[in-house]
């Protein structure tokens, strides 16, 4: 991370110009511009005080100069206050830079054509102000000497190839979150590859102190994000990129795929007869008409102003702005009036988060990180009678040790008996929900044959737990599948849906389970760890810049899987092979499962830009 300047930000490149039709909000200081005060700084800091009043509507990039300009004065500041004379402010300029160099070195002209902002027509009136839009172009060798670099997404969201770029630089990347993202956006985990920036870049000064205090944390994630895209190039890493981000997808398309005819609710019936019947549902709205195998043959039968007619709107909305949910789509009366919609911004002050602690599921890793951070939880650790607090007739939150961080309250939400008990005590009233005060739904899913089959094995030898069952070890995995007592068939739709495992389910429990989940529920994936409690602790409004959380990721996430604290609930057993006889009978047995988690893997890319939205 060293380099032969201070610590700076390298500088951006950004399309629009304030002569352009679309000036980001610029309009506002053309009349500063037109008639300039006399002092260069006056004029200055004018252009800047007419920008940050509508700073809100500014793109990120041009937020990007102004955060520049009041660092630039900021020095100009300190250099008149401090220096006694003309040769001493010279060298105190030299000395003291800017925080921040975030400036434009190119733009793209009328006719498309990129043109460099140095002496340009579209950039002369900053020029002639001293205002830092503009700076020179630098190559990809200067620019890896900057010990800090920023990435502020252009037109389309992204910085598309500068991020990989920056991340692979030995210099610190602050990474601009937004809810557009790139296909290795995933591979990314911040504080680990980069330090988050928020989309306002509010809190863009406070990251850059924050690394300047932290030198040797700063430069391990920077390391960090170097390893990540040294790696991401070799063999290896273009090799689980293409089975990741290409293979692995298209399967689950092909293996998700189900002939229309062969469903429960369409049963012999074709694609074009469904289609039909779903019109006069008011689920589907013909957009094209062909009469041919090409789109040449297509024409339009809807326009885009039909989206904008009242009645069409009401017809495809319901009170909540969503598409309508009718009959077997319904929500659950439990998810509709006593949780938040996921589209609703968390307000910690008000809501109690839930977490559904799948069995099997990466539960215990949640609850474990939780109460290293310091989290009040209510689960069967506060009513342990070694505690002491288990029968009392009052709401009791108690540390279990005193050198841990993390809270008990004496109820156990996870049994009937436990919540009935909490109602009681007034811990409903005062903490979980109604319909004025509406909780909100986090969970983990797991994949339903590896859930099962981490079942089978780990209630063998878990004495601990209430399922215990020391007798399954005289079977092998087939022999418990096939066993007739086993009808603890699509244990997640039927909890949704309230079903019992007497009851008979079908694709309409399916449907009502897959509304709960797009509209309910956090959706979080074992197979996706650490970018799942990145998206858990924003919705808890967890500071995983605090010192105290992120030791606790780095416990749970930042050593190999043997050493995570997270994993010691975990049980070692054989892998299953897929598509092998047991693999396939359990994936039978788990059919409205399967189908769920598949639609659990499409909302988790999905969520995404809703979670970062509330950064």
């Amino acid at each position: 991370m060293e380099r032969p300047r201070q610590p700076q930000f390298s500088q951006a490149i950004v399309k629009p110009s304030i002569d352009s039709d679309d000036d980001d909000g610029l309009s506002s200081i053309s009349t500063t511009l037109k008639n300039p005060p006399t002092s260069r700084m006056s004029r200055k800091e004018d252009a800047l005080a007419a920008l940050k009043e509508d700073f809100d509507n500014l793109t990120p990039r041009w937020k990007g100069v102004v955060h520049t300009a009041e660092a630039e004065i900021e020095v100009q500041q300190q250099i008149e206050e401090r220096a006694r004379g003309i040769n001493e402010a010279r060298r105190m300029k030299e000395q003291i830079l800017p925080w921040a160099n975030i400036k434009f070195s190119q733009f793209i002209g009328n006719e498309g054509i990129k043109a460099k902002t140095l002496g340009s027509r579209e950039y002369r009136k900053w020029e002639r102000i001293d205002f830092p839009a503009v700076g020179e172009n630098m190559s990809l060798e200067e620019l890896a000497l900057y010990k800090y670099h920023i990435d502020l997404g252009g037109g389309g969201g992204t910085t598309w190839s500068g991020t990989f770029h920056k991340l692979a630089m030995p210099g610190l990347l602050f990474h601009h979150v937004t809810p557009t993202k790139d296909y290795f956006h995933d591979y990314m985990k911040p504080w680990k590859h980069f330090v988050p920036v928020q989309p306002n870049l509010n809190d863009l000064k406070e990251k850059y102190d924050w690394a300047q205090s932290h030198q040797a944390r700063a430069f391990r994630i920077a390391r960090g994000g170097s390893e990540l895209m040294r790696y991401l190039s070799s063999p290896e890493g273009m090799e689980e990129r293409f089975r990741k981000d290409i293979l692995e997808p298209l399967r689950a398309v092909i293996n998700a795929y189900i002939p229309v005819g062969q469903t429960t609710e369409f049963k012999g019936k074709t694609w074009k007869e469904v289609i039909t019947q779903s019109e006069g549902e008011g689920n589907m709205l013909p957009i094209l008409k062909c009469t041919g195998d090409s789109s040449a043959s297509c024409e339009k039968i809807v326009g885009k102003e039909a989206f904008l007619d009242r009645k069409m709107i009401r017809r495809f909305t319901n009170v909540e702005g969503a598409t309508p949910l009718q009959g077997n789509r319904q929500l659950m009366p439990w998810a509709h009036e006593f949780f938040v919609d996921i589209n609703k911004k968390p307000d910690t002050t008000r809501e109690t988060a839930l977490f559904w602690h799948i069995p099997k599921s990466g539960g215990t890793t949640v609850k474990n990180l939780y109460h290293c951070t310091g989290q009040t939880l209510a689960h069967r650790g506060g009513v342990d009678p070694k505690f002491g607090y288990d029968h009392k007739d009052e709401l009791v939150v108690f540390k279990p040790r005193e050198d841990q961080h993390g809270k008990f309250v004496n109820v156990d939400t996870t049994i009937k008996e436990g919540i009935l008990r909490a109602k009681e005590l007034g811990l409903v009233q005062s903490h979980l929900y109604d319909k004025k005060n509406k909780g909100r739904i986090l969970a983990l899913f797991r994949h339903p044959v590896d859930r099962m089959v981490s079942k089978f094995y780990y209630l063998q030898v878990a004495d601990w737990e209430r399922g215990y069952r020391p007798d399954w070890a005289n079977l092998s995995l087939m022999e418990w599948i096939k066993k007739a007592e086993l009808k603890d068939d699509n244990l997640i739709v039927r909890k949704l849906v309230e079903k019992s495992f007497s009851e008979p389910i079908d694709e309409n429990d399916l449907m009502r389970a897959k509304a709960i989940l797009r509209r309910r529920v956090v959706v979080g994936l074992m197979s996706q760890m650490e970018d799942s409690m990145h998206r858990f602790n924003i919705v808890l409004g967890v500071d995983e810049s605090s010192e105290r959380n992120r030791q606790c990721m780095n416990e749970y996430f930042g050593k190999s899987k043997e050493q995570v604290g997270g994993m010691k609930n975990a049980n070692k057993h054989p892998k299953i092979v897929q598509n092998s006889p047991e693999w396939r009978l359990l994936a039978e047995k788990e059919w409205l499962d399967m189908r769920l988690y598949a639609y659990a893997e499409q909302l988790f890319e999905e969520q995404k830009e809703t979670i970062y939205s509330y950064m």
